[in-house]
């Protein structure tokens, strides 16, 4: 992180360990609440991946993240994320461990040999990168992408913070961190429940709101650039493919 502390893990395949990482931040679920604490507080921009060493296949990974975890200080708070015992540590069986491994090799991978989960998140990330600059320059700077999750399942009328934890697949912790964000920033607020005056339902402000209508315009408006580039009929086959994938995944 920009922050200078780190997550130490090793892997055969670092492609699909870190998109793993990052789709379970993203979606507030990640098991590791300090990472996923970081995360809602600093955004993805704040996060990135670095190779610290490359090994024999015959060298034990969980001997070389061990001496990483060590030499970096990486289980102190104040340097790091890694919340498991060091690998090899007598208590490691009983914590249990989450580890992210990297692995320069599977870093190289071609354009043609891409997985599925590779084609479809790097579109997601130019979405992503185009969004975030139409909020910076619309005067929302400081909307971060794992505030996303928030507007996504926000409806109109508000909604309590469990449901809305449960909308998004999150704790109701890991939502409590955002929706705190949001309130300080002024895009949401804590209002009482019509139907349960002794309850609370979080709801967007005119602010929040306009956030939702920017981000609606910046899509369209990319959605429209890459039909030009594409062509409109690939671009509507690719639409129309994407939409059969989604029913066939929701049956």
């Amino acid at each position: 992180m920009t922050t200078g502390q780190v997550y130490i893990g090793a892997s055969e395949h670092i492609s699909g360990r870190v998109g793993q990482h990052f789709s379970l931040l993203r979606a507030g679920s990640h098991p590791n609440r300090l990472l996923q604490r970081a995360w809602a507080v600093h955004g993805e921009s704040d996060f990135n991946v670095e190779v610290l060493q490359t090994v024999e296949a015959a060298v034990p990974l969980v001997d070389v993240e061990a001496a990483w975890v060590r030499r970096l200080r990486s289980r102190e708070a104040s340097s790091g994320f890694n919340i498991a015992p060091v690998p090899g540590d007598s208590m490691a069986a009983a914590e249990g461990t989450h580890r992210v491994r990297f692995n320069e090799r599977a870093a190289s991978m071609s354009a043609a040999g891409r997985s599925m989960d590779e084609a479809l998140g790097i579109p997601h990330e130019a979405v992503l990168r185009q969004v975030l600059a139409g909020l910076a320059a619309a005067g929302f700077g400081d909307v971060r992408p794992a505030h996303f999750t928030v507007f996504q399942h926000m409806p109109p009328e508000g909604i309590r913070l469990t449901a809305l934890a449960d909308a998004a697949l999150m704790t109701k912790q890991s939502m409590g961190y955002l929706v705190d964000d949001l309130e300080a920033l002024g895009y949401m607020e804590r209002v009482p429940d019509a139907v349960d005056r002794r309850a609370k339902v979080v709801r967007l402000t005119t602010r929040g709101r306009a956030v939702e209508e920017t981000v609606r315009a910046v899509i369209r408006q990319m959605e429209a650039d890459w039909s030009a580039r594409l062509g409109h009929e690939d671009y509507q086959q690719l639409t129309r493919l994407l939409r059969a994938l989604i029913a066939m995944l929701d049956e």
